[in-house]
């Protein structure tokens, strides 16, 4: 449902900025609908699944909740981008992930990618860059 009203609400976006909304709201759509459907399917044919739910595994669900109530606090202080930089390899690292060449990468291509979508192809504002400020106080 949440993935129809986003779709409807890209429409009207202005120019080709409503593309990228639409077609990540209608495709998220479609994956929520097969999984509901394959959700229904086993109900009906009385498989179940058994849920465990453990202290790790509870301690990752909270350090990605605290790691985006920060990011989205920290985006308003020192910027989106900056904000990213610090968020990608910060929770890789809490949820196990040890390869920095592998976090540095994915980082730098996370923020290209984000870069390109939203300056370039959506042209967004996003809050000012914190890093940049203090660049141009130096000179």
């Amino acid at each position: 449902m949440l993935g129809v009203i986003g779709a409807v609400e890209g429409y009207s976006y202005a120019g080709q900025s409503k593309y990228a909304p639409i077609a990540v709201m209608l495709i998220a759509t479609l994956c929520a609908t097969a999984w509901a459907a394959q959700s229904a399917l086993n109900l009906a044919r009385g498989e179940r699944e058994h849920l465990s739910i453990t202290k790790g595994g509870t301690l990752r669900f909270l350090a990605v909740i605290g790691a985006t109530i920060i990011f989205v606090l920290a985006m308003t202080y020192v910027g989106f981008f900056t904000s990213v930089a610090m968020m990608v390899p910060g929770l890789a690292y809490l949820l196990g992930y040890r390869n920095w060449v592998g976090l540095l990468i994915g980082t730098a291509s996370f923020i290209l990618v984000l870069y390109l979508v939203f300056r370039t192809l959506l042209s967004v504002p996003l809050p000012n860059e914190v890093i940049f400020k203090l660049f141009e106080m130096g000179t």
